[in-house]
Formats: structure tokens, sequence, C-alpha cells
């Protein structure tokens, strides 16, 4: 396999492997050599100061007096933040612009701003929450200490640190290294340093510089968990530069702690352009990666190798962009939480890079508008975005605490940015991160901008894969994903493993009723957790899809490998004034089955699910409905009604007649008996039905999902024939309600086909009877001739769409 493996490889990423291995094998042979000092005498040689404040720094350099010098690099530093335009390096921040932003801080985001208050105070106590946990350091904060078990991670060199799984050998490893990781990243440098700057309060400026100085000295360079990843490295330091930037003209920023904190933070530059993840992480990772290479050599000139950290940096965001999300929008890790971490690394870039005067190329510019874009669409009626595949919480930007899957602040960003009134109808309003990454004027760019509703509303995004079906833009309307592309970038269809941050849910659907969640992703629980458990929540038990002898459509391997990963075909998709088709299907489940599902959207009404399985001999089929944990699940005939107090309710019902055993769990022992992961590492109890048949293949289903109020409503329907774009025999779909009576015709034969009293050439028809108002509604889709009872309704040389409303038709 490894042989196989290697044959995929092209030459520079074998190079590149190649190059990487020697360097750490001889990094771990000569590890005693890696004790770096933090001495003055090792570092301040090495800056170079163009100012005002340069000769004398070099004098005091050569002359060896480190409290001159630390003096004077202080000095420097602080003037030239304050210079507004020139050669100096420009951020988001400025004392300058101090009080007109506490101004805008105070009258539109007071609540944020008390928010973050009394998180600094719950930080001046070393009081963390983060990751579903709660950690508390009475005195000095010990950065390698596990919250959960309060084992310390062992302070060996990097190379020789063993930190993914669960076991080192035969010692069990402290715990989960993410939460560990998730400390050090110091997200919470930037909320210490806002309350700081916001209130003039030393003590906040004070306690950051105390937990940075703590930090050097527990971690020294290269040894320990904290120095074992790139990506974690570059986090930190973006971290660290919102802190410095607000603390920069603190009386706490003392000469000899600020060369300190400055030393560090070379060295993370150090690390991060000598550990690129080029081929091992080349997502995410790597954005991350070059987002901080390029900040640290914009803003921080003074270090000898900056030219070649921004220009490196640069060089991968513009190679990368276009590599990085889908032309439609989505990152091509296909995981709604990465995306957006991918996206606002790029953004926080891309700013940055016009304060300095870089040109956008225009490949980047509209890429990024793109990705913008799939997240307009995406949106859920609740604001909220879909939980699809991975998920760790990841912040590109942080500012405070905000609601999990809450991604409005870059749509008010692009807003901006892009001067679209539909980011900005969908951000809904002004954002905190507008204020501090576009300055105080943008509130007043936010505000002119006129809002208007997305003028897209039910659309196929077929690059990546994600079929929107939705009723408007209303808070209170219906939503439905349907997850109908690739499950993510740079996965085998045979026996080689990759790593992914994309589930096995290939046609999986996730739906919103009365504008809040009812269909479910199980979400993503961790990383290094019990193996079974994790698995669970990545397999497609987990989505709202199906399962073939308790098996996913492809194979996972170890904690986040797949194989065996099948290519998804989108089949058929159409758009009409009443209603919505797309089906796609895929072969898998490690057998010679194929799964074929269409998901039919009656606007206003109701969703079809069709789900055919094609091959031979008998199964298990599964198909899953995972429901929100608020969710009132209760089963009725060859179905369930999920309730949700308050919104109202959504049916679900089995209309075809194959007999499915029905199960509800909620809270079981197993992983798939009812558990959903919102955030990592937090489960909570959550209804999960399962629809099983043992049956010989074929096999079809077809599922009604339909919302309402407090009145179950009353059905009846009837179904002709096999459905699918592959068959030649005509199907129909009758449904009669209170309201009126609909019929789907299905004939992806070409051929003219009678079906009772219709009859046509159509590849879909759907005819709507009102009982109310005595009219009828009647489409077709891809075809030339349509007669119902005998009287012919359309006729055209051409296929075509066509749409009649009348009383007259019979």
């Amino acid at each position: 396999m490894n042989l196989k493996k290697l044959r995929t490889m092209s030459f520079d990423e074998v190079s590149y492997r190649l190059k990487a291995a020697s360097a750490k094998k001889i990094r771990r042979l000569a590890q005693s050599h890696y004790r770096v000092r933090m001495e003055p005498a090792q570092f301040l040689p090495t800056f170079v100061l163009r100012s005002a404040h340069g000769g004398a720094y070099n004098e005091a350099v050569a002359r060896k007096n480190w409290r001159a010098a630390e003096t004077l690099l202080l000095q420097h530093m602080r003037a030239r933040a304050e210079e507004a335009s020139g050669s100096a390096p420009q951020f988001f921040v400025a004392a300058r612009q101090r009080s007109e932003v506490k101004k805008i801080a105070e009258q539109f985001f007071a609540n944020e701003l008390h928010e973050a208050l009394v998180h600094a105070e719950s930080l001046l106590q070393h009081r963390f929450t983060y990751l579903g946990l709660e950690a508390q350091f009475e005195r000095e904060i010990a950065w390698h200490r596990d919250p959960l078990s309060q084992r310390e991670w062992p302070k060996k060199f990097y190379t020789e640190m063993k930190f993914y799984g669960q076991r080192d050998g035969e010692k069990e490893l402290p715990g989960d290294v993410k939460n560990v990781w998730e400390l050090n990243r110091h997200h919470h440098f930037t909320v210490l340093g806002k309350a700081y700057w916001l209130t003039g309060e030393e003590r906040f400026a004070e306690e950051l510089l105390a937990q940075c100085e703590s930090w050097i000295t527990q971690n020294p360079f290269l040894w320990g968990v904290n120095w074992t990843s790139a990506l974690e490295v570059a986090m930190r330091s973006l971290s660290w530069i919102w802190g410095y930037a607000f603390c920069l003209q603190a009386k706490a920023m003392r000469p000899e702690a600020h060369a300190r904190f400055l030393r560090a933070l070379h060295l993370h530059g150090h690390y991060v352009y000598r550990h690129l993840s080029f081929f091992t992480s080349p997502y995410n990772h790597l954005i991350g990666e070059a987002t901080a290479l390029f900040f640290l050599g914009a803003l921080f000139p003074e270090f000898n190798e900056a030219e070649a950290w921004r220009e490196k940096g640069w060089a991968i965001l513009v190679e990368e962009v276009t590599k990085q999300f889908h032309a439609d929008g989505i990152s091509v890790e296909q995981a709604m939480s990465y995306h957006h971490f991918t996206l606002g690394l790029y953004l926080q870039a891309m700013l940055l890079a016009q304060m300095h005067g870089v040109t956008i190329p225009a490949s980047m510019r509209a890429r990024l508008e793109k990705a913008l874009e799939f997240s307009m669409l995406s949106i859920q009626p609740d604001g909220r975005h879909p939980m699809i595949g991975d998920n760790d919480n990841a912040c590109a930007f942080y500012f405070g605490e905000k609601a999990a899957w809450d991604y409005r602040d870059y749509l008010a960003l692009g807003a901006i940015l892009f001067e679209r009134g539909d980011f900005k109808y969908a951000a809904e309003h002004y954002h905190e991160a507008c204020l501090w990454l576009l300055g105080p004027e943008s509130f007043a760019q936010f505000e002119e901008l006129k809002a208007a509703p997305p003028a897209r509303v039910n659309c196929l995004l077929p690059e990546s894969g994600y079929a929107i079906l939705r009723e408007g833009w209303k808070s209170s309307g219906h939503y439905l994903i349907f997850d109908c592309g690739p499950q993510s970038h740079g996965l085998f269809a045979d026996e080689n493993v990759s790593t992914a941050h994309g589930h096995a849910d290939p046609l999986s659907i996730l739906l919103c009723a009365h504008g809040q969640p009812m269909l479910i992703d199980a979400g993503m629980l961790t990383y290094n957790g019990e193996l079974a458990w994790q698995n669970y929540f990545r397999s497609g038990m987990a989505h709202n899809t199906v399962t073939v002898d308790e098996r996913s459509a492809c194979r996972l391997v170890g904690r986040l490998g797949y194989s065996h990963v099948p290519e998804v075909a989108q089949t058929f998709a159409t758009f009409q004034p009443d209603f919505d088709f797309v089906e796609a299907t895929y072969k898998g489940f490690g057998k010679d089955v194929r799964h074929r599902r269409a998901v039919f959207h009656r606007h206003g009404e109701y969703w079809l699910i069709f789900d055919s399985f094609e091959g031979e001999g008998e199964h298990v089929l599964d198909r899953w409905f995972h429901f929100a944990p608020n969710c009132q699940v209760h089963s009725i005939d060859e179905g369930v009604v999920a309730a949700l107090p308050r919104f109202g309710s959504l049916l679900l019902r089995a209309l075809t007649s194959s007999r499915s055993e029905l199960e509800i769990f909620k809270g079981g022992a197993r992983p798939e008996h009812g558990w959903h992961a919102p955030q990592y590492g937090i489960k909570l109890p959550a209804p999960v039905l399962r629809l099983r048949t043992r049956a010989a293949l074929p096999q079809q289903f077809c599922t009604l999902l339909l919302p309402f109020g407090d009145k179950l409503p009353i059905l009846q329907h009837e179904i002709d024939g096999e459905f699918g774009t592959h068959k030649s025999e005509p199907c129909t779909v009758r449904l009669a309600t209170a309201h009126g009576n609909d019929l789907l015709a299905c004939n992806f034969s070409g051929e003219l086909q009678t079906m009772g009293a219709l009859t046509t050439d159509a590849k879909l028809t759907f005819l709507h009877r009102d009982l109310i108002s005595g009219s009828t509604i009647v489409s077709m889709v891809s075809g030339t001739r349509l007669s119902l009872n005998g009287v012919e309704v359309f006729s055209t040389e051409r296929a075509t769409d066509a749409r009649v409303s009348s009383r007259e038709i019979p």
C-alpha cells in the first residue's frame, strides 16, 4: 500500500517529504544543541531599526548596553505604531483611533463590551472556558497541563513528541492534545488587550504580559507539545500580534519584557517558515501558517528574516487561493467550520495587504467573494450555518465569544469589502469584527449600503456539490441542503488512505422547518477520544443518509483516514417556479451496491426523498434521520412526528410499501443510539430515527418530510413504478391533502408515455389541483408534449420547460 500511495505523489511531494524527514532526523540527533537562549545578547544585535532611533540603538548594541537598547527598541516601536502613513507598518488597531472606536463600541456593542470585560476579569483569575472545558489555575498557569486529566504533557524535544491518538507506545497520553493546544493559541490575549485598550486599566495589560512571560519561561524554543504543530505556532503568533497592538502603549509594556516578547515572536516566525505544511496538511494548516508569516514579515520589518517571511507568506496565499476554494465557493475540505476558518484567514491577510499597498490579484478577490457568496447561500433561517464536516471550534479572528456556527460577521465584512447589499441582508447588522478589522469608518460604509434579499433562493452548486432548497429568506422559513458532491479533496477511490475533514456523508440532507434546525448533522466530537465514538461522528450513521450492512459508503481508517471513497455524480437537477428536483448517485459500501437519491421540493409545502438501492443479494438497508436535541419525537404509523415547542412540527412518513423496522434512539449506550456533538468535546442526547429494511436488491423508498403547525395533516398517497433517472419505465407519486392534490410524474426515457390520465415525453411533470380556488397548475420539464384526459396542454417542436395555471385544465 505504501508503494502504491508513493506512485500517487508528484516528484515535488516526494522530494518535500524526504527533505522534511531528513531535517527531522537531524534535529532529533542534534537536539541537545537546540537550547535557544533568551538573553539580549542573543537577539538584540539581529534587530534592524529603520527610524530616528536606529543610530542610537546600534550604538547601544555595539556597547552592549542592553538596557538602553531595549528602551530604544520600545520607543521605536511605539513611535512607528503612531505613524498614520509612510513606510511604517500599519495594523488594524492604532491608538490614534481609540476615542472613535470606543464611541462606536459603547454605542453599538454595549453587550459585547460588557461580556468582554466580564471575560477579562475571569482571565485575571486564571479561569478559562473553551471546548466545553473549564480550567482554573490558582497561581501560575500550567501551559502543559490537560484540564481534564490534570496530567502534564512531557517537555521533550518536539520531534520526540507523540501527541496524536491516545497512547505513546506503552504509555497513555495525558489526554486530547487539543485541550492543551487550544489554550496555548492564546485567543484570550485579544480579550485582555481589548479590555485594556477600551478602559485604559493597566491591570489587563499587566496580565497579558505576565501570561506571555510565563509562557516563554515554560516553553523553551522547540521543547514541549506547544512546538509540535506549525499551525498552532502560527495561530499563537496572530494572537500575540493582536495583544501586542492593543497593549504596546501600556505602562505595563516595559523595555525588558517588550524585548523578550519580540524575541519569542521572532522564534515563532522562524519555526513556521521552516515547518510549512506543504503536502502534509496543505489546506487550512498551510493557509494559517502562510497568513502568520505574512503578518510577521509585514508588521515586524525589524526581524532579520522579515522580508523572506512576508514574500513567502503572500506568495503561498496568492498561489493557493484557487486551490483552497471550489469555483462555486466552498472550501475543498468540504467542512463548514474549516471553510470559514480558511476564509477568515484570507480576509485578514487581504485587508493587511491592502493597508500595506500590496496589489491584490483579481483571482483572489473573485474567489474570496465567491466563498462569501457560498456562506450567504448556505446560511440557515436561524442565522447559523449547517454543521457539515469536521469542526474544532477554530477561529481565524477572535474578539470574544459568539454563538456556535454563526458566521454572519464574515458576511458583514464581505458586505463592506465587496459592496454587496445581499451580504448585508444576510449579515443582518453591523458586527464587531468590522470595527476592529476595517476601522471606525466601516460603520458609515455599512450603513450606506442598501440591504437586499439575495437574488438566488434555490440553487445547485455543482462543483462543491450542494443543492440548497429553501422558502425565501424569511427567518421563519423552511430550508434544506442536499450534499451531492465530493467528500473532500485529495481522497482516493482505492485502498490508499488519506485524511480529510469531510465526513462519510454522501447524499445526506439537513433541514430547517419553521426557521429552526430539525434534521441535523450529528456533529464532530473529538480528534483524539475513544476511537469508536470518534469514528461514529464521521460515519454514515451520524448523518441523514444511508448505510448498507452497517457500513458507510467509504471505509474509515484510523482516526481521520478514509479509503475507497466513492465518486458522487449529479444526474439531474431542475429549479422551477413551483418545485425543485435534484438527483445524484454513487457506488460504495465495499460492495457492488449503488445508492441513488433524489430530493423533490414542493415550494411552500414539503419534500420527497427518493432512495433506491441497486445491486445483488440481500442486505440490511438503514436510513438515518437525526433530530435536533430540543425536538420532541414520537412515532406514528410508518413514520414520526418531531415537534419544536413554540415553532411547529415536522411529519416524516415512509410512503413506499416496503416495510421498515422503525426505531428511535436517544442517549443510548452506543454512539449511534442518539448523540449529538454541537461543538468539539461536547455531546448531548438527541433523537435519532433508524428505518431498517432487510431485503434483496433492488429496493426503493420514498420519504415525505412535511412541516405543519398544531394539527397533524391527513394525507393520502399512491406510488406507481420504480423511481430513477436511469429507468425507462415511468414513476408517479400522488399526494392528496386537505388543500389539494399533487401528481409528480418521472419519465426519463425520452419516450411519449401514458401514466393514467397523463401522456407526456417530459422528464418531469408536476400537477397541482387546488381544492380551494379550483385552479390547476401544470409544469413540465424538458418535454415536447403533454396532455391530460386526452386534452393537449403543451405541444412544442423542441424539448422545453413550460408551465400553465388555469381553471380550464381538465
